[in-house]
């Protein structure tokens, strides 16, 4: 029977409960992590870049193969088709020659256990050839570097005539310039970015995520290995938060697990550290905006002329990852 609270609530006294509302409070409610892992399944550890930009010289796994209870690494070819991205795709799945931000995805260690995987990871030995490095919005304008990707970029809003009510309000000594700031924001949703990937017969796909998107998923999925979108199966039991962090910036995660699991036809769960989580995933957009305004005696605002900065990261997305190259405007 359909409940007249809809699929959100339940009648309680006067006052509508959430349906979830009862095993949230008691523990019993499953996040992804806490769903049974199939028999077999591996841990997955990210190798992530340390310097902001750079050429890949060199990538040795061989001392973290080395370890008991490693099953394999995976980088940039491994991965059928490595370019993807939820808006555009200018990032890669694992960097193959350049990293272009700190904690930039190189390649993945699977192990039998998490703390295995981990420790691995940190015995990959990569070689960089450092590059200059723009951190900062400052940095970027000075340097004129933007994204350039229409119709995604450039956006402009005009209307009426700037110019000559700015004129005016100059010839009256009636204008006034300066910057305003907004930060950046984290998401810090409680569950962090976790994901578990297994295979089935004929190429099929399984993945659970937390995730807001889950369709997402499954097209970069399906893409990465090159398989059709009715072969990648996404689920997804519920969300531990998102607030729009789990949307386009949770996919990429969920293709680095599915990379070994295919290859390996073993379970794979990749479920991130917090400090990992934050430095990687990015973040709500920092702004700088440069203004000019021209007011009238009683103060009105007769004319704006403004330039908005958006530091965007080193990709085209909608959460830039802390450590950038490129704002657009």
């Amino acid at each position: 029977m359909s409940s007249p609270y809809g699929a959100e609530g339940k009648q309680v006294g006067q006052a509508v409960m959430h349906q979830a509302a009862e095993v949230q409070v008691t523990g019993e409610a499953e996040y992804c992590d806490d769903i049974a892992k199939p028999v077999g399944t591996l841990h997955g550890a990210l190798v992530m870049s340390t310097v902001p930009h750079a050429r890949l010289v060199k990538v040795d796994p061989s001392a973290a193969l080395a370890m008991p209870g490693v099953h394999g690494y995976f980088g940039a070819a491994d991965v059928p088709h490595n370019d993807t991205g939820p808006v555009v795709y200018d990032e890669e799945v694992f960097a193959s020659e350049f990293v272009t931000c700190v904690g930039h995805q190189i390649g993945i260690v699977v192990a039998e256990t998490q703390d295995i995987a981990l420790e691995a990871a940190r015995l990959v030995q990569v070689q960089y050839e450092e590059l200059p490095a723009l951190l900062s919005i400052d940095d970027a304008v000075a340097a004129g570097s933007y994204h350039e990707y229409p119709p995604f970029t450039d956006h402009t809003i005009e209307d009426g005539d700037v110019e000559a009510a700015m004129a005016a309000c100059a010839a009256a000594g009636r204008v006034i310039e300066g910057e305003a700031r907004c930060g950046g924001q984290e998401h810090f949703y409680l569950e962090p970015m976790a994901n578990l990937v297994w295979c089935g017969d004929n190429d099929e796909v399984h993945t659970i995520s937390s995730t807001q998107a889950p369709m997402k998923h499954q097209k970069l999925i399906a893409k990465a290995l090159g398989l059709p979108c009715n072969k990648v199966v996404c689920k997804i039991k519920r969300v531990g938060g998102g607030f729009g962090g789990k949307e386009t910036r949770a996919a990429f995660l969920n293709v680095c697990a599915a990379i070994p699991a295919f290859h390996l036809r073993k379970p794979v769960s990749l479920v991130l550290d917090r400090h990992v989580d934050m430095a990687i995933t990015g973040a709500r957009h920092a702004f700088l905006g440069k203004y000019k305004v021209g007011y009238s005696a009683e103060g009105k605002i007769l004319a704006l002329d403004m330039r908005l900065y958006n530091n965007a990261g080193n990709i085209l997305t909608t959460n830039p990852k802390p450590s950038t190259l490129n704002p657009k405007h």
